[in-house]
C-alpha cells in the first residue's frame, strides 16, 4: 500500500510537471499601450463634461454669461464674497476674493494689476486701469 500510494504520488507530479512545461512552452503574447504622445486628445463635448457650473461649496448670488466666459458673483458661508470666472473654451478659471459693488449694480474684485467688472451688460477685465477684455453679457 506503500508503494501503491508513492506511486499515485510520483504519478501525480509526473502530470503536473508535464502541464507545467506545457504551459511555460505556450507562446505569450504581449499587449503594449501606445505611447503618451500618440494618444489622441479629448473632444471638445468631454471637455466641457469637466467645467463645474455656479459656485463650488458656496451659494451663487449673481450669475452671467458671455460668449466665452461664466461668470459668478458667490457668497461663502460665512459670508465673503469671491468673483468666479470659467473660460467655457478650456475650462480655465480664476476666484478673486473680497468683491464690491457699485451704486449701478457693477460687481468688481481686484486681483493684484487685474481687475474684472461684471454687471448685466458687460464683462470687463482691466489690467492696471487699461481694458484687456470686454465682452457683451448674454444673460
Amino acid at each position: 500500500m506503500v508503494w501503491a500510494n508513492l506511486w499515485c504520488r510520483c504519478r501525480w507530479l509526473g502530470v503536473c510537471t508535464l502541464g507545467i512545461a506545457a504551459l511555460a512552452l505556450a507562446p505569450l503574447k504581449v499587449y503594449s499601450a501606445p505611447p503618451l504622445n500618440e494618444l489622441a486628445p479629448l473632444p471638445a463635448p468631454f471637455l466641457l463634461a469637466e467645467i463645474i457650473r455656479g459656485c463650488p461649496r458656496a451659494e451663487v448670488v449673481e450669475a452671467y454669461e458671455t460668449k466665452t466666459y461664466l461668470a459668478y458673483i458667490c457668497q461663502t458661508y460665512d459670508g465673503q464674497f469671491f468673483y468666479r470666472g470659467v473660460n467655457k473654451n478650456n475650462g480655465d478659471q480664476i476666484n478673486v476674493m473680497d468683491v464690491l459693488r457699485t451704486d449701478g449694480g457693477t460687481y468688481y474684485a481686484t486681483n493684484g494689476a487685474y481687475t474684472y467688472w461684471v454687471n448685466r451688460q458687460q464683462l470687463r477685465v482691466t489690467k492696471n486701469g487699461k481694458t484687456i477684455f470686454s465682452e457683451p453679457v448674454l444673460r
